[in-house]
């Protein structure tokens, strides 16, 4: 056989093999595709959309609370930023003029512990605790909330 028939040969056979690769994969998806019922992807989608519900809020980050607590053997320094979370309809502005008041309660809320206190105190207890400690500021000083929520986005402890 001469080279030129045999390089056609290999590449008439490629074609061939290409070709029936692509029929086995088209009758492969075709196949799995009429398997599955029609619209329950979208239905699934659907059901969980409305499974789960679609909350939107506003954030206003209150940033770089610096404390310093008492030690043993020396005072140590706490830098605490935390974030209030209120919902989407919340005006901004509302949320800004609150912060010199959510300032000095997380201060003087924290101010009374020792560094050793502090650092002992769980993510969650501490969140709970600047919580609690806010709705009584709030509701002492007869001043509308107009957050949900704080959440403590960092704290770094000397």
């Amino acid at each position: 056989m001469s080279t030129n028939r045999l390089i056609l040969l290999v590449c008439v056979l490629n074609v061939l093999a290409v070709a029936a690769g692509v029929a086995v994969n088209h009758w492969l998806l075709q196949s799995a595709l009429v398997s599955q019922k029609p619209g329950a992807e979208s239905r699934k989608a659907n059901n969980k959309k409305k499974a789960e519900p679609s909350v939107e809020f506003v954030f206003l980050p209150v940033e770089k609370i610096i404390l310093s607590l008492p030690g043993r053997d020396r005072e140590y320094y706490f830098v605490l930023d935390v974030v209030l979370q209120g919902p989407a309809g919340t005006d901004k502005k509302k949320l800004e003029q609150v912060v010199p008041m959510v300032r000095s309660s997380v201060a003087a809320n924290l101010s009374s512990l020792q560094a050793d206190e502090l650092r002992a105190l769980g993510f969650e207890a501490l969140r709970q605790r600047l919580v609690e400690g806010l709705n009584a500021d709030f509701a002492t000083q007869n001043a509308a909330k107009p957050f949900d929520n704080l959440l403590i986005s960092k704290l770094i402890a000397q």
